[in-house]
């Protein structure tokens, strides 16, 4: 006796693609200054975006991949990136990352305009904005200068000299 047996073939196939998600995150050349100081984002997220959203706090939105803004009033900005390859997408947002600080005011007084040469003078740094400021540099006008906020100076020799800070 014979059986009859069916036998079925059963075949599957799955399709698989596999896509990294975007992380966003950037650097900048600089991130404070005076007054109109010029900054260079630079994208730096992972897993290949095509679309860039950046705001920089100020009213200047972007959607290039690398902008250049300028910050024309002082304060602190929070600069926002937001990217996507059209699956996924990711936000960063870093809070006060660029410092503005208004120009300062240079200005400064001696302690005495008439001296004799080896004799010390005072330079007194009235800059209005002394504190926020991180170096200095003095041009006493014979050659020499110094880094010192307010330095006292001996010139060694007579004559008139412009003296710059």
């Amino acid at each position: 006796m014979f059986k009859k047996f069916i036998v079925f073939s059963f075949f599957c196939f799955f399709s698989f693609s596999s896509y990294s998600q975007v992380v966003a995150d950037f650097t900048s050349s600089i991130n404070n200054g005076c007054v109109g100081l010029k900054v260079e984002f630079n994208d730096i997220s992972h897993g290949h975006p095509n679309v860039w959203q950046w705001d920089f706090g100020n009213g200047v939105v972007s959607n290039i991949q690398n902008p250049i803004i300028t910050f024309n009033d002082p304060g602190f900005y929070n600069v926002k990136l937001y990217v996507s390859d059209g699956l996924t997408g990711s936000m960063i947002f870093k809070e006060s990352f660029v410092s503005i600080y208004e120009k300062p005011l240079i200005d400064f007084k001696v302690s005495d305009s008439l001296i004799c040469a080896s004799d010390s003078i005072d330079f007194i740094n009235n800059t209005n904005t002394i504190s926020l400021i991180d170096s200095y540099y003095w041009d006493f006008g014979d050659g020499r200068h110094s880094l010192d906020v307010s330095p006292q100076y001996i010139y060694n020799d007579t004559g008139f000299f412009d003296i710059s800070l």
